[in-house]
């Protein structure tokens, strides 16, 4: 619940951010400058979005693989020896094969993060 809150938070500033970007936007006067600024918005509304889908569809994945890890572990708290480690054997694979899968969101995220970072560096293009 405390990540949810979190989570909401931070979409809400965001929302906040572009909408008063687009505020100041419609007070420039020059033309040129005001197409210059919201290429940039775009671009950076374009990321921030695009983490926003990321993290979203991360958490689906992230549920399920944190689930199956506990139901693992539970198994193995009342049945720790040869068998019962053998038994989890296509359950485990099947949590590496997810684990690759969390970490492709995980590589997704950071690189819209460090796009974000490109475009706010100084002598960004």
């Amino acid at each position: 619940a405390q990540v949810r809150s979190r989570r909401q938070a931070v979409e809400a500033q965001g929302n906040a951010y572009f909408t008063a970007w687009e505020e100041k936007l419609k007070k420039i006067g020059t033309a040129d400058i005001a197409k210059i600024a919201e290429a940039r918005r775009n671009e950076l509304k374009a990321e921030y979005t695009a983490i926003q889908e990321i993290l979203k569809n991360g958490k689906a994945v992230y549920d399920q693989f944190l689930s199956d890890l506990k139901d693992i572990k539970k198994i193995l708290d009342n049945d720790l020896n040869v068998n019962g480690v053998k038994a989890m054997g296509p359950s485990v694979e099947k949590l590496k094969k997810d684990a690759k899968v969390l970490e492709d969101h995980i590589d997704k995220l950071l690189g819209s993060l460090n796009k974000i970072a490109a475009i706010y560096s100084p002598g960004a293009k």
